[in-house]
This record gives C-alpha cells, sequence and structure tokens, in this order.
C-alpha cells in the first residue's frame, strides 16, 4: 500500500488543480487512500501500475500535439474515477 500512495499526486500539483473542491491536500489524499481501501482490484492494480510509473514506462499522448508525456502519478477524482497525471 505504502508503494501505491507514494504515486498520489503531491501537493504541489493539488494546488494547482482548479476543478476540484476539497479544502485541503490532506482531505484529497485521505480521500484518495479511502478509495485504495474500498477496492482491493484497485489496489491490486494499482500497485503493479505504480511499478510501471517508477520505471518511467508509463506514457499518455496528446492526440492533438501528437506528443507524448510521461506519466507520474495518478488521483480518485469525486466520482471514484482513476484520473492519471503527467507532469507539467
Amino acid at each position: 500500500m505504502e508503494e501505491i500512495k507514494k504515486c498520489i499526486v503531491n501537493e504541489y500539483t493539488y494546488e494547482r488543480m482548479q476543478d476540484y473542491h476539497w479544502t485541503s491536500y490532506r482531505e484529497f489524499y485521505d480521500w484518495n487512500v479511502k478509495c485504495l481501501h474500498e477496492s482491493q482490484d484497485d489496489s491490486i492494480w494499482l500497485y503493479s501500475f505504480c511499478k510501471l510509473l517508477s520505471s518511467d514506462r508509463i506514457k499518455l499522448m496528446d492526440e492533438e500535439s501528437c506528443a507524448t508525456f510521461s506519466a507520474y502519478g495518478f488521483y480518485y477524482d469525486h466520482d471514484k474515477n482513476i484520473v492519471i497525471v503527467n507532469p507539467r
């Protein structure tokens, strides 16, 4: 579980997220940990996913520019969807 928690977006990225209305990074982080605990399937999948993230093997492509970006983390949105994040 600790390996997965390391992949939750950091406080700096959280601060830049304008569309979400958590009151603090702590509330946001706790929400993500709660979601992890609710789904054993997600936890199993995210464990492998985070290992791939840390080895820079997950890429995202923007269809507009066809540029690829390295993914670095994830979070659960308010609807419990997993959102994959690439750096700025």
